[in-house]
């Protein structure tokens, strides 16, 4: 199996890698929704990160709640996308400059279960314009909440 991983990600956890909102996953443990049992292996996409866990959007099951050690990424370059945008928000969420409140907590409609989502600007450090590297063009937090 390590023949088919991406070199320099020998030492990477899979278990490790964050996950943020969009990413596409494969399930380690089976689940009943409802009266249907869906097993394991089951491919999806991350929809947000709550209580500790994450919403999986499964086609033609709907959304499951699974804890983080329950999945791992479907694919080698999703590993080293998600190192990559958590190190980026890491380094430059303290650069927003401009910072506003949307949806339904801007607009007065929130309710107790409603969450924050934050749109806003970022300026990059000097230094991390300089270079052939491309940088980062837009900030989202794992959940996908907050957008600069």
């Amino acid at each position: 199996m390590s023949q088919h991983r991406i070199k320099g990600l020998e030492s990477v956890d899979p278990l490790s890698v964050p996950l943020p909102h969009g990413t596409e996953i494969i399930t380690r443990v089976a689940r009943v929704s409802g009266e249907r049992r869906v097993p394991q292996g089951m491919v999806g996409r991350v929809v947000r990160a709550r209580d500790g866990g994450l919403d999986v959007q499964i086609p033609g099951v709907g959304e499951l709640w699974y804890a983080r050690e329950e999945l791992v990424p479907r694919k080698p370059g999703q590993v080293q996308f998600a190192l990559r945008r958590a190190a980026a928000w890491d380094a430059l969420h303290q650069c927003a400059v401009i910072e506003a409140t949307v949806g339904s907590r801007a607009w007065g409609l929130a309710h107790e279960g409603s969450d924050t989502d934050l749109r806003g600007v970022f300026a990059l450090p000097l230094p991390w314009t300089w270079g052939l590297g491309e940088i980062p063009r837009d900030l989202v937090s794992a959940d996908g909440s907050s957008t600069y």
